[in-house]
């Protein structure tokens, strides 16, 4: 029904993944597997109504649309099992914006901030760019499951763990303010199990320690896997969190700036809400509004075929790598479109990069010698080094080209 082997022509569209090549890879003739947004078309239904409105040639003011929150409400309901009431959402303009504002209400300057490395970049950037501390806790990396050669396909919830030794050890040397929870986790697409996420609400409930949730990704599970909204598992994880969400991932609409910010605790919830309102932070524009209701409403059987195409390109990624160039491990993602490669082994026995020298020696390898842009593990923090993030939402002609560049250069080395 849905063509993803269709790969519209973006150059000169001020897209950040082609037009911002020279800035972040200097040079521009790269295959761009970095940002993480789709080369699909988004759906069908997003356009149309995007198109009906800006039809009528009359851009005035407006209002919110009441189908607005409606939608965003009932999708969670539906896809997550989370009986969100319309009165705790309100509109964010970008997750990390969204964080900036939370930042800026709850936290003062010098206040520490527990992150998660390997952890999404801005994570670890956002609170020191807002005057505060990030303070780390590493997750737990499992090479045994990695590195098991039996067959076995290593899954991203069994390659990494949370580390709550680690955490109990962070947070008696530290006064943690908050904690930054990416559920599911950029890079690795890990589902935390709910068995976790309570362990984790109820040390940080007992801490006071408010947790800030990052569920971006939430509708990107592949394989039967399901989404667990983390305000959902216990009272205490209600008490402590404020949740961040969008259709943004999971409809390709990141530059509509769609997301939405959710609050269960009357006592967060009054103030900051007041706060974002007054300062007009909370206001969706109209494309907002009609993207996202679009999206929520009618736009799920494009995701569904959408994710199905991902699990294809993610099994012909891992394959193509096993029976190839068996040095590059892939970790399955639980959820997303973001491949987590571990080029350990293959930046020493392939390229002879010293340990200490694998985020720069990778980076140059597959930007200068493989001519493909991908994301650098360092710079996703701590256990990121000898990493490499992928991304497979694209039509898998383009992975066939850029798995073809590695396998021939590691067939020659």
């Amino acid at each position: 029904m849905y063509d993803f082997d269709f790969c519209p022509d973006r150059t000169g569209t001020y897209s950040v993944k082609y037009d911002a090549l020279k800035e972040h890879y200097g040079r521009k003739d790269l295959i761009p597997l970095w940002v993480a947004d789709m080369e699909f078309a988004s759906a069908p239904c997003i356009r149309e109504a995007l198109l009906k409105n800006v039809d009528n040639g009359v851009y005035g003011y407006f209002v919110e649309p009441e189908q607005y929150k409606e939608s965003i409400a009932s999708w969670l309901r539906e896809k997550q099992g989370w009986d969100v009431h319309k009165q705790w959402i309100t509109y964010s303009p970008a997750v990390l914006r969204g964080m900036s504002f939370v930042f800026s209400h709850f936290t003062r300057p010098g206040d520490k901030i527990l992150v998660q490395p390997p952890v999404y970049t801005p994570f670890i950037e956002l609170p020191r760019n807002n005057g505060l501390v990030t303070v780390f806790n590493p997750l737990l990396r499992h090479d045994s499951e990695i590195y098991n050669d039996g067959g076995h396909i290593c899954r991203a919830h069994q390659a990494y763990s949370f580390d709550f030794e680690g955490f109990e050890r962070v947070t008696a040397e530290n006064d943690i303010k908050m904690m930054i929870l990416c559920n599911p986790h950029n890079p690795g697409g890990i589902r935390w199990s709910r068995e976790d996420l309570v362990r984790l609400a109820e040390m940080c409930w007992e801490r006071k320690i408010l947790v800030i949730s990052d569920e971006i990704h939430a509708d990107l599970h592949l394989w039967g896997e399901k989404h667990i909204p983390f305000a959902t598992v216990c009272p205490h994880a209600a008490e402590i969190s404020i949740t961040f969400g969008a259709p943004s991932k999971t409809f390709n609409m990141p530059g509509l700036s769609s997301a939405f910010c959710i609050i269960p605790n009357p006592a967060l919830r009054k103030d900051f809400f007041r706060y974002l309102t007054v300062n007009e932070f909370n206001w969706p524009m109209i494309t907002t509004s009609v993207a996202t209701i679009a999206a929520y409403t009618h736009g799920d059987p494009w995701r569904v075929e959408c994710l199905k195409y991902i699990e294809g390109n993610v099994a012909f990624v891992q394959e193509y790598f096993s029976e190839r160039v068996p040095s590059i491990r892939v970790i399955r993602p639980d959820a997303s479109y973001l491949l987590w490669l571990d080029c350990r082994r293959y930046a020493q026995e392939k390229l002879g990069i010293a340990e200490g020298n694998m985020d720069e020696g990778l980076f140059r390898h597959f930007t200068d010698d493989l001519r493909i842009a991908l994301n650098r593990g360092g710079q996703f923090g701590p256990g990121g080094e000898g990493f490499m993030r992928m991304n497979v939402a694209c039509p898998r002609k383009m992975l066939l080209e850029a798995l073809g560049r590695i396998s021939d250069i590691s067939t020659l080395a």
